[in-house]
């Protein structure tokens, strides 16, 4: 068996559905987690054997089960963002002055954007994903470790969290069974 331990360090989760900005997702999809691993090996120069511990995981025949407390749906939050590559000129006139904190160069006027964020208020902050048939070589089980660590969000850059490679025991029985027949949840899966 293999398992890896999620623990939501605020509480919530701030993560969208790929289809709906305004429904939050949950539980974490695996193919989110497996992201966050990604990103964590390429933000930290991409060491060789946790690129192949990645593909490992990627390669896994079976989707994971899940243990993830109850969440409720917290409020639809939504902000204004600038947008990097698009910037209207102004045309300045005498005694003009620009909005503050929105002018990033004299005579350019940032685009702000509506940004819908979903998030989920969680009843215990700890997930677990888990593969039962699943059985890593001590290499692969050491670069996952590695990565984990280096982990800090999952979703949203405010869903900060803390990640593991977990032991058997603490898992615990899991609520989200893969189903391909009655699934009533459809869930992203990294696939090779």
């Amino acid at each position: 068996m293999f398992a890896l331990g999620i623990r939501y360090l605020n509480g919530f989760v701030v993560a969208s559905e790929p289809d709906s900005r305004d429904r939050p997702e949950w539980p974490p999809h695996p193919g989110r987690v497996f992201m966050a691993l990604a990103a964590a090996h390429f933000q930290t120069d991409g060491d060789p054997a946790e690129g192949d511990a990645l593909r490992w995981l990627e390669a896994l025949p079976q989707a994971p089960t899940i243990r993830a407390p109850e969440a409720r749906a917290g409020a639809v939050v939504t902000h204004y963002v600038p947008v990097n590559d698009k910037a209207i000129r102004q045309k300045k006139k005498k005694g003009d002055r620009p909005p503050p904190g929105l002018q990033s160069a004299p005579g350019v006027l940032r685009v702000r954007n509506a940004r819908t964020l979903a998030r989920v208020v969680l009843d215990d902050e700890i997930v677990y994903l888990s593969w039962a048939k699943a059985d890593p070589s001590e290499s692969i089980r050491h670069a996952l470790h590695s990565l984990c660590a280096n982990v800090t969000r999952i979703g949203h850059s405010s869903s900060l969290v803390q990640m593991w490679v977990a032991a058997p025991d603490e898992v615990g029985e899991p609520n989200w069974l893969p189903d391909d027949d009655r699934a009533t949840v459809q869930l992203r899966l990294a696939a090779a």
